[in-house]
């Protein structure tokens, strides 16, 4: 091999890591230029879009995979609050379908119109019934057959329900970084100043 073939070899070889540096610095400039402008605005209107689009289905009369396990979490919580209150107290299908249909819809509302911190309330009292679902109503996000543990039976398979509830923890980990951005950092850390004595 001659110098002028080594020194072509040399050269294609730089500008091929050059064009690798590129691609692998890429996401950074468009997270510093294109994302940094559209991001949270974008995150706002995703919010918005399936809480809102997805609470509208609930009270329309619509064959939706979610009566059933929302029929059986009613139960459980008419026989939770019978039991604290001592008295009869009945959560039908149609009332808790309807209130969570309301409730989506008016938090995809707050996301519209950017009131995160409205939002913030209401959007972690919905993760927090969402996921209690997993405790109160097992046997509709898991199937069997259960794994049996020194005589427990532990569920470990998902059922069909469990995509309700498992994405959940992707919107909950959107709305951290949607949280951080627009009420976050220094400027919204109250100083010592502005703490009450």
């Amino acid at each position: 091999m001659s110098f002028r073939e080594s020194e072509s070899t040399g050269t294609r070889l730089e500008r091929g890591a050059d064009v690798a540096s590129a691609i692998y610095r890429l996401p950074d400039r468009l997270a510093a230029t294109t994302f940094e402008k559209w991001a949270v605005n974008l995150t706002y209107l995703a919010f918005a879009f399936v809480f809102f689009y997805f609470g509208l289905q609930k009270p329309l009369p619509v064959i939706s995979p979610i009566r059933q396990p929302v029929s059986v979490f009613a139960s459980e919580i008419s026989g939770i609050l019978s039991f604290v209150f001592q008295t009869d107290i009945v959560i039908t299908t149609t009332m808790a379908i309807y209130f969570i249909g309301f409730y989506e819809m008016f938090l995809g509302l707050l996301f519209l119109f950017k009131q995160l911190r409205v939002a913030f309330w209401f959007f972690f009292a919905h993760q927090a019934v969402t996921f209690l679902s997993l405790v109160l109503i097992w046997d509709s996000v898991f199937q069997p057959p259960w794994l049996d543990v020194a005589g427990f039976e532990i569920p470990y398979i998902l059922g069909g329900f469990s995509a309700f509830v498992l994405k959940n923890v992707i919107f909950v980990g959107a709305f951290m970084l949607l949280v951080n951005k627009e009420l976050g950092g220094e400027a919204s850390t109250p100083s010592e100043s502005d703490l009450p004595e």
